[in-house]
């Protein structure tokens, strides 16, 4: 039983309510009175402002305990909507979306090159935004949501970002917010690809995984009791950073790790469309046996996806077997390949989700 503010205690209640709503509809108010122990008057009270409010709908009916239909409760869609881009190669792929993320329209922003000034790179975004709003007005959209190639660190501030240099050491989140009087949540897009997979895949399997990306870039994404870890720093993660041998250790580091350096070249040569020789191919795939070992070993997750250059599912097994030589095979934990980036906008919309679900500081969004 909450006790204290009774504005919060009513707040978080409703928070609840939405929620089991959203994850557990169509759903009666017997229902979600059993399964969140709150009273049947106070669950009554707040269905019945949600659905005077619009967020909440009534669905078909359902038998109850003594024969009697009873209402049942589903989150409204089109209560909520999402403005979501995720950076793709080379250009911003946007999306306007009902509150599960259902596309109603979308937008290929490709202006973008190192040359593009901050001016024209985030008025690019601002036209993008102000065209979806044609469609739903302001007061319509609950978030704004961006996965961007960098990094975002605790207060907001956006580094190592070579796609749009014109954003390295800007607020981004304070640039649109001062536009749009939305929450704007903005994140790694690594980062949010993780989120997204877990919560689409593995959620109801597993507690903690990690995502590894192989590409133009490097990074990883790490779930942690089914929250984001990014560290400290928010360098949880830049595995390109690992020292697999001490070949590198004497050598100044600076945008590029030693192991980023090395797996660069392979990835470079496939990205060209160049055959890698056998050879090649087996020390690719013992740099990535060694990576999943590091992250196993610290970590021990149990599944670890993949998205990466010269990465197919026979290259999967390749990779298994060398990991089960080097730590027991009982603590390999599951290898998983993502053949396509869909992902990163389910981690947008799962971060804009919550910030309607949440109005709270109970869902901290380091951790959807």
């Amino acid at each position: 039983m909450k006790s204290g503010n009774p504005q919060l205690i009513r707040q978080y209640n409703q928070d609840t309510i939405k929620n089991l709503i959203f994850e557990k509809g169509p759903i009666t108010k017997t229902m979600i009175a059993n399964l969140t122990s709150l009273s049947v008057p106070t669950v009554n009270k707040i269905v019945d402002d949600l659905e005077a409010s619009g967020l909440v709908c009534q669905d078909a009916e359902i038998e109850g305990n003594i024969g009697r239909k009873a209402k049942s409760y589903k989150i409204n869609k089109d209560a909520e909507n999402f403005i979501v881009f995720f950076f793709l190669r080379g250009c911003f792929n946007a999306m306007l979306t009902d509150y599960f993320g259902n596309k109603i329209a979308e937008k290929k922003i490709e202006i973008f090159d190192s040359k593009s000034s901050f001016k024209e790179s985030f008025g690019a975004v601002c036209q993008a935004i102000d065209e979806f709003l044609k469609i739903r007005p302001i007061e319509k959209i609950s978030a704004i949501g961006l996965g961007i190639p960098g990094i975002v660190n605790e207060a907001g501030v956006v580094s190592q970002i070579p796609s749009i240099p014109s954003w390295d050491g800007i607020i981004l989140k304070d640039q649109l917010s001062e536009r749009y009087p939305v929450p704007v949540y903005v994140e790694n897009d690594v980062k949010l690809m993780t989120v997204g997979y877990f919560h689409k895949e593995l959620i109801s399997r597993y507690e903690n995984m990690v995502l590894l990306y192989i590409s133009e870039g490097l990074g990883a994404g790490i779930i942690i009791n089914r929250k984001l870890y990014k560290g400290f720093k928010c360098f949880a993660g830049e595995y390109g950073y690992m020292l697999i041998d001490g070949s590198y250790t004497q050598k100044t580091l600076s945008s590029y790790g030693s192991l980023e350096i090395t797996l660069k070249r392979y990835v470079e040569k496939f990205e060209k469309g160049q055959i890698l020789t056998e050879a090649e191919k087996d020390e690719y795939y013992n740099l990535i046996a060694a990576i999943i070992t590091n992250f196993s070993v610290v970590l021990n997750p149990e599944a670890i996806a993949i998205r990466g250059s010269a990465v197919d599912r026979a290259a999967i097994g390749l990779i298994r077997e060398k990991v089960e030589r080097m730590i027991p095979k009982v603590c390999v934990p599951e290898m998983v390949l993502l053949t396509n980036d869909d992902y990163g906008f389910n981690g947008v919309i799962n971060f804009c989700q919550a910030s309607v679900t949440s109005k709270i500081s109970v869902v901290d969004q380091k951790g959807i």
